[in-house]
C-alpha cells in the first residue's frame, strides 16, 4: 500500500520546525524535554500519524477493512485492533485547511471557543490556528503552544475541537478511562507507525479526547505527562 495520503492531510512544517523537532498525527492524532538521543525524523513520522489517526477512523474505506474491538468512553468511540487502518483502492482527498487568527476562527464556528487558561511551562500560544475540512463531521480547529529546547529544536502541544461525532481506529489496549473535572475522558497511549503498520505502544505520545456541551476536545503531546495534560484540559473554561 502508499503510505502517500499519510502526509496529504497536513500542510509541511515550516523548514526550522521539520528539521529540530520535525507525529502530530493520531491520533490518532495524539512536551516537555526530549531526549537527546531522539532523531528528529522519528518525531515527524509520530506527528504525522499521531494528526492522521482521525482522518484514517473517518474514512468509510478504512472503518470496512477493520475489525476491532469498540470501546466507548465518554459518548466517543475507540476501535481498538492491531489491522494498520489502510485506505484500500481510495485515495483520500486532500483535507481543505485555512489558516486565520482566533478572532476569526471564532466567528467561523458554531460554538464558543474555550482555550486553557494553564499550560505547562515555557509554551507559548501560536497567534494563528488552523480549520481543517476532513468530512461534513469532522472539521477541527487546531491551536498549538510551542517550547523551544536547549537543542534548538521545539516541542509540541496541539488542541483541537469540534462538533460531531467521530469514530477513532487505534491499536489494542491503547486507551484508558480518565477524568477531567470529573466527566470522563479517554487518553490514548502510543501512535500508528507508517513504516511498520503497526501500533507504537512505546511511543510517549497522549492523546487526551473528551466531550463538553456538544463539542469534542482532543489534546495531543509528545512527552508531556498525563497529569499535565489533564491539567490543561481541565483549565478549558
Amino acid at each position: 500500500m502508499n503510505d502517500d495520503f499519510l502526509t496529504r492531510f497536513r500542510k509541511a512544517p515550516r523548514p526550522n520546525f521539520g528539521a529540530a523537532l520535525y507525529q502530530r498525527i493520531n491520533k490518532p492524532m495524539k512536551t516537555q524535554s526530549l531526549p537527546l538521543n531522539f532523531r528528529p525524523p522519528a518525531l515527524i513520522l509520530a506527528a504525522v500519524c499521531a494528526v492522521v489517526a482521525l482522518a484514517l477512523a473517518v474514512s468509510p474505506a478504512a472503518r470496512a477493512a477493520v475489525s476491532a474491538l469498540i470501546k466507548e468512553i465518554g459518548g466517543i468511540s475507540f476501535n481498538e485492533t492491531d489491522q494498520y487502518p489502510g485506505f484500500g483502492d481510495a485515495t483520500p482527498a486532500l483535507a481543505p485547511e485555512e489558516t486565520m487568527s482566533l478572532a476569526e476562527a471564532q466567528t467561523a464556528l458554531p460554538f464558543t471557543l474555550g482555550l486553557p487558561t494553564w499550560v505547562p511551562q515555557g509554551f507559548v500560544q501560536d497567534e494563528m490556528v488552523q480549520l481543517s475540512q476532513f468530512s461534513e463531521h469532522y472539521r477541527p480547529l487546531t491551536i498549538s503552544w510551542r517550547k523551544a529546547t536547549a537543542g534548538g529544536g521545539e516541542e509540541l502541544i496541539r488542541l483541537s475541537l469540534w462538533q460531531g461525532d467521530v469514530d477513532w481506529i487505534v491499536g489494542p489496549d491503547s486507551v484508558d478511562k480518565v477524568l477531567v473535572n470529573g466527566e470522563p475522558a479517554g487518553l490514548t497511549r502510543g501512535v500508528w507507525n507508517a513504516n511498520t503498520q503497526q501500533w507504537d505502544a512505546n511511543s510517549r505520545n497522549l492523546t487526551l479526547t473528551w466531550t463538553k456541551s456538544d463539542v469534542t476536545y482532543q489534546l495531543w503531546a509528545f512527552s508531556v505527562s498525563v497529569e499535565d495534560l489533564i491539567r490543561m484540559a481541565e483549565s478549558i473554561p
